[in-house]
């Protein structure tokens, strides 16, 4: 018997098909029992009492107590169970007392909110997740959106719509994932889209319409992925869309609806 059939006798043989099967099946088991990373919007902590059926802080006149009821109703916890709804002057004052609020596993609703002072979304300030939508609309006096500067994600959509005052949509700042639709429609004075510069991924469509005094549709200088449709429609005065420059991929299709006064198109 030959040498090299002495010396591989009594081993194993592989073919390189084998080889390669038995290397991929051993990673893929890897990977399986690995524990998936930490998601660093997951709030553990106390939840609050009796907000199973949400929590809604509305009152269209002055509401001087409402703050403190509130807060003597939620104590020191972190999570609302339900929606929260927050609606005229005396509810946007008894945002104070959802100060310390980390997640709200249903909707957040601002809707027609007047006559506020600036700055009255404070009272939202630890707000890191929404599960559900975010509804930001009709609201007067709204210049931006601080106050809501450490919200990381949305499970939902999140709306900012028929806001006449709202110049540009700062505060998102720390925004990096809405799981649903980005929809910014009907803002008359908005004139800048600075604000969501860590958002990385929308899982819907991103809708930008209306916006009365914006020229240049820029910004999401981190968005690499629109899971639908980007849809720019009815903006009178835009003359240049530059879409997101790190896009890598867009589900569906561009839409340009409308845009009398566009002239050109930047592609990343």
């Amino acid at each position: 018997m030959r040498g090299d059939a002495l010396e591989s006798a009594g081993r194993p043989s592989y073919s390189s098909g084998a080889l390669w099967c038995a290397l991929w099946c051993a990673w893929l088991s890897a990977c399986a029992s690995a524990p998936p990373p930490p998601d660093p919007t997951e709030v553990s902590g106390p939840v609050c009492p009796n907000t199973r059926g949400g929590l809604s802080l509305v009152s269209h006149r002055e509401a001087p107590g409402m703050a403190a009821r509130v807060a003597t109703r939620l104590g020191a916890c972190r999570v609302i169970e339900g929606d929260v709804r927050v609606e005229g002057r005396g509810g946007a004052a008894a945002l104070a007392a959802l100060s310390q609020v980390e997640r709200i596993r249903g909707k957040l609703i601002i809707r027609a909110v007047s006559n506020v002072e600036p700055g009255w979304l404070a009272g939202l300030r630890a707000l890191r997740r929404v599960d559900g939508d975010v509804i930001i609309e009709r609201n007067r006096g709204l210049l931006n959106l601080r106050g809501l500067g450490l919200l990381r994600r949305v499970g939902g959509s999140l709306r900012v719509e028929r806001n006449n005052e709202l110049g540009s949509l700062r505060g998102l700042e720390e925004l990096e994932r809405v799981d649903g639709d980005l929809r910014i429609e009907r803002n008359l004075g908005l004139s800048s889209l600075d604000g969501p510069r860590r958002l990385t991924q929308i899982g819907g469509s991103l809708t930008i319409e209306r916006a009365g005094k914006l020229r240049r549709i820029e910004g999401f200088p981190a968005l690499r992925r629109i899971g639908k449709d980007l849809r720019v429609q009815h903006n009178a005065r835009v003359a240049t869309l530059s879409l997101p420059p790190r896009l890598e991929r867009l589900g569906w299709t561009l839409v340009v609806v409308d845009m009398l006064a566009l002239r050109e198109i930047a592609w990343p």
